[in-house]
């Protein structure tokens, strides 16, 4: 039986070899990842909703099901039964993609691909013409790329349908005629709800969110897998997520939780609330990429429910849910997300501060939510520094002031007076900012306002002394590509809803969020020191006005108004064009990158290619008068994009940008006693995440005898350089690691 296998795995690994079919099968490979099952399914439960489809409602819930439980299961036979990898076995063996050598039976993706398969198709039986056939590729894939015998995919299969007729089983059980997700009603789809719905409750579209929850979870699971899936799959890579990483580690392996320190060195750059969460989520997780990146991460569920609370509470539930969906899968929100910088956690204690205010001011909170909005700008001070307090003064300021001049009536609440309500509003971001500020002033003698208030933020933004200088407009490229593709809506929306004579509190809500965009991005521009993310903050109010705008749209669409879809096919082309150019941008990149990447080609022309999928499958569905379904296109194209870039964009650019610091660290806890000092000489900026992985201070030398007086009076060290300055380095060292263009020598005397 065991000679039998072997044979079948040749004929089909080595006697098929083919290089086109060694991209196809790596493709068919991945598709049987439960990332990918779970996406099909969540995919199908989408489409359901919008409509309004029990049966795929249905079939995508079994598909989720059947996945975890076969994960379950084939960790449990894996475990009891580990059989090596054929490249352990089969001296000639090929493989396709990255090697495997033990865990081999049952296989996980033939398990998980005919779970899925028979369970949705269960339900929905022409998906089976579809699904069962992709099992099937997906089994065979597994073989053909040298990671699984034949028996492994047999037995995978055989225990995949098992799971997935249960696991459809166990639903019909619980199902009646009614949809056991929805409750008892049906008739309307997710995104036909009337967003001015005061059914149950004194705030718009509170009742739908206590009968709809499933479709939160819907939001929150395609949050998970933009936001988690593969969080810490790549090293760190870039000067800000070395730095801060390694700022974090040091706090977490014994250092100074007020004064920050890199490389044993004071670190000003910013104030240490995030660096406090990633020591935190380094002493629960270990010193590695996904520790640090967990705070950005969690800070953007956190961000999207916020503007989700928002939205409903502002303009209704629907608008408060295509708010969540709209920052969900904008581009930069899933960057930030998955980085180990600051901006995410910046962006959510400014928006709960802006949030708390106007749902206070508009007295759809009680008065002690003022409060929380003063808390959450001192937070933000712990962020960034004066920036939070800048931003949200700002526009506070403008809102009151137009408020004011154009005699907006507001109710005052009955049991506060606006005076001791700032006295105490001023205490609080007092005790929440002061604290840390007080104690760093006192540790180092004044230098921290030296550095810190002088340095990182007046001559930042003067332009001196710093490097990210860009023009007045640097803010409009960016923001159109770090929101795409619904930044295309926002002249739309700002046309239809942003009004300097507010007619109702919803009104009033709009325009607070226009000022929120124009206060902070005006406040950016002016400026001369500027990165994409700096107005990261404007993202959430952008978000509110264009769930607000979808959320009207479709309703009016429903009532036939002919002019406002018109309107929107004028977007609509708008989209078309950017993506476009933002597709052959994507395209057209590797020519122009300096130093060539393997893959990067491939990478980006995938990454363009679902761009340009998402916005033509929105323009046929707007085409076709399908307002909801484009919405949905628009939503699953951009998830579709990010989840590229994440599987095959960021391995690419880790190749060259964070993996080489991380086999240098390595051979660095390999072959260095801890108590020898490590020189990094004429390192390219892409390896500073090297003292985090090496877990050590790593001093940085720009020149040979500068190294050679840090060295003086040591009995050895270490060296880290590239290959083409190996004549600049002192005689007599031993080659200890190299790898492409570094080499690591140790010098002993």
């Amino acid at each position: 039986m065991q000679q039998a296998d072997i044979w079948l795995f040749k004929q089909i690994n080595t006697g098929l070899a083919n290089p086109m079919l060694d991209a196809l099968m790596l493709v068919a490979s991945a598709f049987g990842t439960g990332a990918a099952q779970v996406g099909i399914a969540l995919t199908v439960t989408m489409f359901g909703w919008v409509l309004n489809r029990v049966d795929l409602r249905r079939s995508g819930y079994a598909g989720v099901i059947a996945c975890a439980a076969a994960g379950i299961f084939v960790q449990l036979v894996k475990a009891l039964w580990n059989r090596p990898r054929p490249l352990a076995v089969v001296f000639d063996a090929r493989a396709v993609g990255a090697p495997l050598f033990s865990g081999s039976f049952p296989s996980g993706h033939a398990t998980t691909a005919f779970a899925v398969a028979v369970a949705m198709s269960s339900f929905v039986p022409k998906a089976g013409y579809v699904l069962i056939p992709l099992a099937l590729l997906v089994s065979v894939s597994r073989i053909y790329v040298g990671v699984h015998f034949p028996v492994d995919i047999v037995f995978g299969a055989v225990l995949g349908t098992l799971i997935g007729a249960g696991c459809a089983q166990i639903m019909r059980s619980r199902t009646s005629s009614s949809d056991p997700f929805l409750g008892r009603k049906e008739g309307r789809t997710l995104f036909q709800l009337s967003s001015d719905s005061n059914e149950d409750n004194e705030y718009p579209g509170l009742s739908f969110a206590k009968r709809r929850v499933w479709s939160y979870a819907l939001l929150f699971a395609l949050c998970v897998m933009l936001f988690l899936w593969r969080l810490g799959a790549v090293p760190l890579m870039g000067l800000d997520e070395g730095l801060y990483a390694e700022c974090a580690r040091e706090m977490a392996a014994g250092g100074s939780w007020i004064v920050p320190t890199v490389n044993g060195l004071p670190f000003f750059d910013k104030p240490p609330l995030v660096y406090w969460l990633m020591a935190l989520s380094i002493r629960a997780f270990g010193t590695n990429s996904f520790a640090v990146r967990l705070p950005s991460c969690l800070a953007g569920l956190v961000l999207v429910g916020m503007t989700v609370y928002l939205g409903v509470r502002l303009f209704g539930a629907r608008a408060g849910l295509f708010a969540g969906f709209v920052l969900a899968t904008s581009i930069l929100t899933v960057g930030l997300a998955r980085m180990a910088v600051m901006d995410m956690v910046f962006a959510l204690a400014i928006t709960v501060s802006l949030g708390m205010f106007l749902l206070a001011r508009l007295r759809l909170a009680p008065w002690w939510v003022y409060l929380v909005s003063c808390a959450a700008a001192g937070l933000s001070t712990l962020i960034k520094g004066p920036a939070g307090v800048i931003l949200i003064g700002s526009t506070i300021a403008v809102f009151v002031a137009i408020q004011r001049a154009r005699r907006v009536k507001r109710e005052r609440a009955k049991n506060y007076s606006g005076l001791g309500l700032a006295a105490a509003g001023v205490a609080v971001f007092l005790l929440t900012a002061m604290p840390w500020y007080v104690a760093v002033h006192k540790a180092t003698a004044g230098e921290f306002v030296r550095e810190f208030f002088i340095h990182q933020n007046l001559q930042r933004a003067l332009g001196e002394d710093f490097h990210h200088n860009m023009p007045f407009y640097f803010y409009v490229p960016a923001f159109l590509f770090g929101f795409f593709p619904w930044s295309v809506f926002v002249p739309l929306a700002w046309a239809k809803h942003v009004r300097l004579r507010p007619a109702d509190f919803a009104d009033q809500a709009s325009l607070f969020a226009g000022i929120w965009m124009v206060a902070m991005i005006l406040i950016f521009s002016i400026s001369r020191s500027k990165l994409p993310a700096y107005i990261y903050p404007v993202y959430p109010a952008s978000a509110l006005l264009v769930g607000r705008l979808w959320s009207r749209l479709i309703e009016k669409q429903d009532e036939q108004n002919c002019q406002d879809y018109a309107q929107l096919g004028r977007y609509a082309i708008a989209l078309i064009v950017l993506t476009a150019v933002f597709a052959s941008a994507l395209i057209l990149a590797p020519r122009f990158i300096p130093r060539p990447i393997a893959g990067a080609e491939k990478a980006l022309g995938s990454m363009a290619l679902a761009m340009v999928a998402g916005t033509t499958a929105f323009s046929i569905l707007l085409y076709q008068r399908m307002t909801r379904l484009a919405f949905a296109a628009l939503v699953v194209g951009a998830s579709a994009f990010a989840l590229t870039a994440v599987r095959i964009g960021l391995p690419v650019a880790s190749r060259t940008l964070g993996e080489p610091a991380v086999a240098i660290a390595k051979a660095i806890l390999r072959h260095a006693p801890p108590d020898v000092p490590i020189f990094a000489y004429h390192l390219s900026r892409s390896q500073v995440t090297l003292p985090f992985y090496a877990r050590r201070p790593v001093l940085v030398e720009t020149g040979k005898e500068e190294m050679l007086r840090s060295a003086r009076g040591l009995r050895s060290f270490v060296v880290v350089a590239e290959r083409n300055r190996l004549n600049e380095l002192p005689d007599g060292g031993r080659l200890l690691f190299e790898r492409g263009q570094y080499v690591v020598y140790l010098f002993e005397r």
